[in-house]
């Protein structure tokens, strides 16, 4: 009873949070198979304030990336 009272609540864990993702948008953006190979990838979700966007890309710019990518897609 316990062992199946465990496995439906992880089951449930699981559904409810739509795990595992095996796409996102993210996978999209030209570039990001390089991630694995020799770069890392920083993923940064703001709430959509143009405020919020220019403040973390001065930010992040200051750290001397190769690039920036401001996406509106929602991830």
């Amino acid at each position: 009873m316990c062992l199946l009272a465990a496995s439906a609540a992880c089951a449930g864990f699981l559904v409810l949070e739509r795990l595992p993702r095996l796409w996102q948008p993210i996978f999209e953006i030209d570039g990001f198979e390089r991630s694995s190979v020799d770069r890392f990838w920083i993923v940064v979700q703001l709430q959509r304030s143009d405020i919020l966007v220019e403040r973390a890309a001065r930010d992040l710019s200051a750290l001397h990336p190769l690039r920036i990518i401001v996406s509106e897609d929602e991830i």
